[in-house]
């Protein structure tokens, strides 16, 4: 981290190589929105979600507890940058939010770990509409069937462990919707998610956590 752009200019003098400097960022919140853009061009957009980061990994998304000027911002962005990229099918955009400016964090041109939720929380899950998209079909609606809903992925703890053999004490926890992926478990790979719907996100969020808890858990 510089300190300067001085001492930045001096780096890049320095070095016989180019360089990207960026601003060191005071990020308070990151979001995601799912945008998904018909080839008639025709478009529906999913609610803005929150998204968690741990170890530099999407762990948990949280739909139902933004600001709705924020969320409605944040909808904007998203939809300026799929009509700008020309995209078809599901971009998701990930933002960062600083300063209560909404800023471009990164886009993906495809169904993304931000929309998982939609499979149990939307009308239309984000990987119905991507296939309508391809195909030319009409577009489903993206509105959330309930306030809330929270998904939590499910992380591999090593190779010796499988959350699969403990899926019964997952869906023992109320409203737990696990989903498993065909993957072998390792150490910090996503095997799977749980998402819980609701009317409360604080609640969901807290009912998803100790599914996954209980699907990670190591021992007796």
């Amino acid at each position: 981290v510089l300190a300067s752009s001085d001492e930045a200019v001096d780096l890049c003098a320095a070095v016989d190589v180019d360089l990207v400097v960026e601003p060191q960022l005071d990020i308070s919140t990151e979001l995601a929105v799912l945008v998904v853009t018909g080839a008639d061009g025709s478009q529906v957009t999913y609610d803005p979600v929150r998204s968690v980061q741990e170890r530099g990994m999407c762990r948990e998304v949280i739909l139902g507890d933004l600001d709705p000027a924020l969320a409605a911002r944040a909808r904007r962005v998203a939809e300026d940058v799929a009509d700008a990229v020309g995209a078809v099918g599901v971009l998701a955009v990930e933002l960062f939010v600083v300063g209560g400016e909404v800023l471009v964090n990164e886009v993906a041109p495809r169904p993304h770990n931000s929309g998982h939720l939609s499979i149990d929380a939307c009308v239309t899950s984000q990987f119905e509409n991507h296939l309508r998209a391809a195909a030319g079909l009409p577009l489903g609606s993206p509105m959330a069937m309930q306030s809330a809903a929270a998904m939590v992925n499910v992380v591999g703890v090593d190779d010796q462990h499988d959350p699969r053999a403990r899926l019964a004490d997952g869906l023992a926890v109320p409203d737990a919707r696990v989903h498993f992926y065909a993957k072998s478990p390792r150490a910090e790979r996503k095997v799977g998610h749980v998402t819980v719907v609701g009317v409360d996100p604080e609640a969901a969020l807290s009912r998803a956590r100790a599914a996954v808890a209980a699907l990670e858990a190591v021992g007796d």
